[in-house]
């Protein structure tokens, strides 16, 4: 397997405690080991279902790129914090089977926010908030009322979007040589449902209805706990 792969960057100053980063990136691979004949799909207006053990092969090969903004203010006093918008896009080519798709991880959108607050000297609160778009289901998949059924475009459905902010609060008490930090943390603070694929269960070789398992990830968690330095 070969990656070649390269990145860019310009930064600029505005003040003292404020800076502003783009960064693009580009990544080539080449020789990936890939199952090409691993998934059931539609293939040449037929269902097709996978052999039991089907073969490896160095034949998928792909690209990466995209780009990130990323605006940032550092203070050891009162607000700090940062906002980032990224872009990416992936493609993939199986040179067996002759299918395009995007992988699995292709993730267009993305946003991250974080503000931290320092409220005393040895107190600090702060909030973090992610959004992005969904993630491809894998397979050769497709939602009709309803219902998944095989279709001959691999990861051309996708889950919905994500979203989750946490909070936490911070105090410290310093002393010589050692630190002693209380903290408190809820994640998932909105008790937003995320999403993500588990499973492809089965399929119906006669309708081509797939069953699919999409699971949930962890709703709202508080915690708290007691970090010591030294």
């Amino acid at each position: 397997m070969r990656s070649n792969q390269a990145i860019a960057a310009i930064e600029q100053r505005l003040g003292e405690r404020t800076r502003i980063r783009l960064e693009t990136y580009n990544r080539a691979d080449r020789d990936l080991i890939y199952q090409p004949f691993f998934d059931p799909r539609i293939l040449n207006g037929a269902i097709f279902l996978p052999p039991a053990d089907p073969l490896y092969a160095n034949s998928l090969r792909g690209y990466a790129r995209g780009a990130e903004i990323f605006l940032q203010r550092s203070s050891a006093n009162r607000f700090t914090g940062w906002v980032s918008y990224a872009y990416g896009h992936t493609g993939m080519q199986d040179g067996i089977s002759g299918a395009r798709f995007v992988s699995n991880w292709d993730q267009r959108h993305t946003i991250n926010v974080y503000v931290g607050y320092r409220v005393r000297p040895s107190v600090n609160l702060s909030v973090r908030s992610s959004w992005g778009s969904g993630f491809p289901i894998p397979g050769f998949l497709r939602t009709l009322d309803g219902n998944d059924y095989l279709t001959s475009v691999r990861n051309s459905q996708r889950l919905g979007a994500y979203n989750r902010t946490d909070v936490r609060i911070n105090k410290a008490w310093t002393r010589g040589k050692w630190k002693l930090t209380l903290y408190g943390e809820v994640i998932n603070l909105t008790n937003r449902t995320n999403y993500l694929f588990e499973s492809l269960n089965g399929v119906n070789p006669e309708t081509g209805q797939a069953y699919v398992t999409v699971d949930t990830m962890f709703p709202i968690l508080p915690s708290a706990g007691l970090v010591y330095e030294r």
